[in-house]
């Protein structure tokens, strides 16, 4: 059978750990892992298992299937990673190995590469801060990409690694048993892993009668904050409204300084404290007049004309007003003569 080896961009490489599995039913856990990590979509892996850690390469099975037509090779050949057939490292460290495209990092401790980062070039300081970022406070990595490792081939991997289907034969009754969830569509999970499942659902069921409790005995005070929020909102409405002037006030003001015969209220707009109003004058009111006249109750101040516009037959007046509500004062004097608005 041929044997076509797989560059480093071809494929990747995970770890996962087995402690809490007996030892008799760990191949078959790392085989249903692999299975739920599924890279590609077509995914085929080799898998091996070393202590208490168990190790996949994957990679894309109709990717490769492609290539290997192009070749003419032969799909039934022999597939092995590349970084299967470098000698494992025998200390802990972080080497940077040359590919046969691109480069790697691998990071190895306790015989075990348990990180791994690949480039199509070598690697800038950037790309290397991004490779240590993600890496545990445990592990000791340099700051800088380090020299270029000349780690030599062998002919056998490192490891003894069986495809997926391989693995299955002859499995354990764990292996039927997690076949047989996964058909199901759920999720295979760990004997450690179901046990700390079930915990958790535990003390998430008790933390929901906990709060099913506090809810219960708190729904009245929840009743008087409802309430306490309403009256407040309704507080501030009366509140905003009080702190207006009353238009009605406004405009009964308007009606005492201004002259009934000579002047018509044609536009009234009041935002806050600042009023705007349209007013049609007789021939003999000049605007001088209206403005003293606005002016002499000491409740509109900063009277200005504004500027006309075409077609209208009004004039217009910007204005403040002084307070929410005119100030107290003795009745207007009668005019001996005519007035400056022309007042009888």
């Amino acid at each position: 059978m041929e044997r076509w080896w797989l560059a480093r961009g071809l494929y990747r490489v995970r770890v996962f750990a087995l402690t809490d599995v007996p030892v008799k039913d760990r191949r078959a856990a790392l085989r249903n892992l692999a299975r739920a990590w599924a890279p590609f979509d077509a995914s085929e892996y080799l898998i091996g298992l070393h202590g208490d850690q168990g190790l996949a390469w994957a990679w894309d099975s109709q990717q490769i299937e492609g290539m290997l037509r192009a070749v003419d090779a032969d799909l039934a050949s022999e597939l092995m990673p590349e970084g299967l057939l470098r000698s494992a490292m025998t200390t802990d460290g972080c080497w940077l190995l040359p590919c046969l495209e691109g480069f790697e990092a691998q990071v190895w401790m306790g015989g075990l590469p348990v990180a791994s980062r690949w480039w199509p070039q070598l690697p800038t300081d950037t790309d290397w801060a991004g490779f240590i970022r993600n890496m545990p406070a445990a592990v000791q990595l340099p700051t800088a990409p380090p020299v270029q490792s000349d780690v030599p081939w062998q002919r056998k991997p490192w490891l003894d690694c069986q495809g997926l289907d391989a693995a299955a034969a002859g499995g354990s009754r764990l292996e039927w048993l997690l076949a047989s969830v996964a058909a199901c569509s759920l999720v295979a999970l760990t004997a450690g892993e179901v046990s700390e499942a079930w915990a958790l659902q535990q003390q998430i069921d008790a933390r929901k009668l906990e709060i099913e409790q506090i809810r219960s005995s708190a729904a009245p005070v929840f009743v008087q904050r409802d309430r306490a929020l309403l009256a407040a909102s309704e507080g501030q409405v009366l509140s905003q409204a009080m702190a207006a002037a009353n238009p009605i006030e406004v405009m009964r003001h308007l009606a005492e300084v201004l002259p009934s015969k000579d002047v018509t209220l044609r536009e009234f707009e009041l935002t806050g404290d600042l009023l705007r109003l349209g007013l049609a004058l007789e021939p003999q009111m000049q605007r001088s007049a209206v403005v003293k006249d606005l002016q002499s109750g000491g409740w509109l101040t900063g009277v200005a004309e504004l500027r006309e516009v075409a077609g209208r037959t009004w004039v217009s007046f910007e204005m403040r007003l002084k307070g929410l509500n005119p100030p107290l004062v003795g009745p207007k004097p009668a005019a001996s003569g005519p007035s400056s608005g022309g007042k009888p």
